[in-house]
This record gives C-alpha cells, structure tokens and sequence, in this order.
C-alpha cells in the first residue's frame, strides 16, 4: 500500500476518526503491513494476545469455542474494522479465533510496537487507548441491554444470550 493510500486509510478507520495528523503518522509508523490467505488462521482462541489488525481489504470471520466443544460465529469483520483490539489494552490471551474467508490485507500494531509508543510518551497511544475504553464499554453497554431485554422465565437459572448478542458486542461502532 502506497503511502497517500496508507494514510488514507489510517484516517478512515472509525477508532482512529479525530485523532490528529501526528497521531495517525505515529500509528501508521508503528504498524506494519500484513496479508493473510483465504483459510488462514491470523490467531486461535488462548493464543498470546500480540496486537491489533487493522483491515484495510478483505473478510476476517471470527470464531470461539463454548461448553461442549462447540464453535460458535460471533462476527465477520471487514474494510475499516480491527480486530484484536483488546490486546492493546491487557496484552492477555486472545478470546476468540480469526481466520481470513478470503483473500485479506491491511496492517498489523504489534503490542511490542504500542508499548513502545506509550512508554515514550506518545499522546497518541493514550488516545488508542480511550477510544477502544469508549467502544469496548459502547459494546458491553449493548449487549447489557439486549441481555435485559430478553424474557425472564420461571424455573430458569441460566441466562443464554443468543449469537447475535454476542455479534453485536464484537462489531465495530
């Protein structure tokens, strides 16, 4: 990707949306491009969580694991969205996995990279870091709703949200 066309789409990107134009180029020299193929896994379920992506082109489907062994969808992601965000913020494990459904490209903020960031300083990754604190409580805020919203019934002790709760805790705002 060219670099007009590159910070183009650091600018498109919604969690990046007002962040000044030193800001971006920080996080934009801070990543680097990726590329996955059709069926490639980007990370499994329990991995070490290790950064962020960024999708500029392409469709990433993401997956986990339930009681029973069972793989459940909970969102397909595309142009614009990022995936792994979470691991900017905690640097755990990766509670999900993510495989390309085709052909996808776009950049990759390692964890190393953003540490590195933030320990110099860098107003930008203290900006990272408050937008993806605003859209991951936007998502818990949501899927709190829809989960109250759901019928109590007599009898029941455990609460099963639906799929699509949980897709719409992991879809971009």
């Amino acid at each position: 990707m060219q670099s007009d066309t590159a910070r183009d789409f650091f600018r498109s990107i919604p969690l990046l949306a007002g962040l000044g134009s030193a800001a971006i180029a920080d996080v934009q020299a801070a990543s680097r491009p990726f590329s996955a193929q059709a069926g490639q896994q980007l990370f499994r379920q329990n991995d070490k969580a290790d950064g962020m992506y960024l999708i500029s082109r392409g469709q990433v489907r993401v997956t986990t694991r339930v009681p029973g062994d069972d793989v459940v969808a909970l969102v397909e992601l595309g142009s614009g969205d990022i995936l792994g965000e979470f691991s900017l913020l905690d640097g755990g494990r990766r509670s999900a996995t993510a495989e390309a459904v085709e052909g996808t490209t776009g950049f990759f903020l390692s964890l190393r990279s953003f540490e590195s960031l933030r320990h110099t300083a860098h107003h930008c990754a203290l900006e990272v870091i408050d937008r993806i604190r605003i859209v991951v409580a936007g998502r818990a805020r949501a899927l709190a709703a829809e989960i109250a919203s759901e019928p109590v019934l007599p009898g029941v002790t455990t609460l099963r949200a639906a799929p699509a709760l949980h897709m719409n805790f992991l879809r971009p705002t």
